[in-house]
């Protein structure tokens, strides 16, 4: 393989979608894709056919993005053409990098067929592997495959403690521990596309209300139900409490389906409390509309059961939003700033959500504070370009090595 210059990053990325598709890793490499470019460095994307996208391959914001049809499913003829087609590509492509990042959460099929690529043997030498479940892989895959896998790999990232906890000594040594990033710019120039007076007219809320947003699937991980009965007493106890916005999709992250007797719970309840007035199930919005949102919303609320890394968290920490979530072990911890924990603690029961859904609601002078402290931290340790810095330094010393 042809050394690139010492400074320079080629990297290339296999991930299962990529902007106009949402998801969060999707919404992920266009940020870092953004960052590299303008530090020098350049990406090239492998994704997938989606609702919002066709094959073929384009230029976007300077990121080469080819899409291809996806090899997941029955191996029928159709889909053994889409899977020679992925590896010629993924090898044609992996001779021009330096650095190979595989997202997973992409399907078995994909990594399976990549797997026996002899290609690879790039990937081997000089690329890193993300991924946020090193336990779900060795059983995906057979835990002598995985293991053979990361041990020829020349670096590994994670946005994970608990992951890199969990290779105790074993993988340690070449494993960074780096975060998911946000691209503070573009957030505050499309929350700037419109004051904070018209954003609120729009969406019909009042001025003098404080009003919460919960952000991602409304399903029962993410404890959706429970959150809306908190917000029932919160509403009871705090005049100044405003409207409580969810928005997400009503499927469920994992399966992609609508658990419909969930959702109909949900709405049940919100009718029998009175509350249809104050509490508002968006459904999805794209980052534009959900940004001009947390704009104008002074929390952020969750009490999901767990998280990979909370990407939505950090987002409305960017905008402001002082969060009152429910704590995950290994993901919140390392994200919510010590003044915030010292003065909400770990909060584990919907009881302590409600307190310290309170406490915020009232005591005005704390939660402007935190507003600025929640934004610094993103600054200092979740922005684009620091991430993207990290990434370079990394991708760089395991290239020398």
């Amino acid at each position: 393989m042809s050394q690139k210059l010492n400074d320079h990053i080629e990297l290339l990325v296999l991930t299962q979608a990529f902007p106009p598709d949402y998801s969060g890793a999707a919404q992920q490499m266009l940020t870092l894709g953004r960052s590299l470019r303008r530090q020098g460095h350049r990406m090239n994307v492998i994704t997938f056919v989606g609702s919002r996208s066709q094959p073929g391959r384009a230029t976007e914001e300077g990121i080469t993005v080819v899409r291809l049809k996806n090899p997941s499913g029955r191996m029928h003829l159709s889909k053994m053409l889409n899977v020679v087609i992925l590896r010629k590509t993924f090898r044609d492509l992996a001779k021009l990098a330096n650095a190979i990042l595989l997202i997973t959460g992409l399907s078995n099929q994909v990594i399976l067929s990549l797997l026996g690529v002899r290609g690879l043997r790039y990937f081997y030498r000089t690329s890193l592997l993300g991924f946020d479940d090193y336990e779900s892989l060795r059983r995906a895959f057979g835990a002598r495959r995985i293991d053979c896998f990361l041990s020829r790999a020349s670096g590994i990232v994670t946005n994970s403690p608990a992951i890199l906890t969990s290779f105790e000594t074993k993988f340690s040594e070449k494993t960074a521990l780096i975060p998911n990033a946000v691209d503070s710019d573009v957030l505050k120039s499309m929350a700037s596309a419109h004051s904070r007076e018209e954003t609120i007219a729009r969406n019909n809320l009042e001025a003098s209300r404080l009003h919460a947003i919960a952000v991602g699937a409304v399903c029962k991980r993410k404890g959706v139900d429970e959150m809306v009965r908190t917000f029932a007493r919160v509403k009871n106890l705090c005049s100044s409490a405003g409207k409580l916005l969810v928005v997400g999709p009503n499927t469920s992250s994992e399966s992609g389906e609508v658990d419909d007797e969930y959702v109909d719970g949900i709405r049940r309840f919100i009718a029998e409390a009175g509350i249809g007035q104050d509490v508002r199930l968006c459904g999805h919005l794209d980052q534009k509309e959900l940004v001009e949102l947390l704009g104008v919303c002074e929390l952020f609320i969750s009490f999901s059961q767990s998280e990979g890394f909370p990407n939505a968290l950090v987002e409305a920490m960017a905008a402001g939003c002082v969060p009152v979530v429910r704590r995950i072990p290994d993901v919140t911890d390392w994200i919510l700033p010590a003044e915030l924990r010292g003065l909400t603690g770990d909060i584990t029961t919907v009881d302590e959500l409600s307190a310290a859904w309170i406490k915020m609601l009232e005591n005005k002078s704390k939660r402007l504070e935190l507003k600025n402290v929640v934004r610094k931290k993103v600054r200092e340790d979740f922005d684009a370009a620091v991430i993207a810095g990290r990434y370079a330094d990394f991708f760089l010393n395991r290239i020398s090595q």
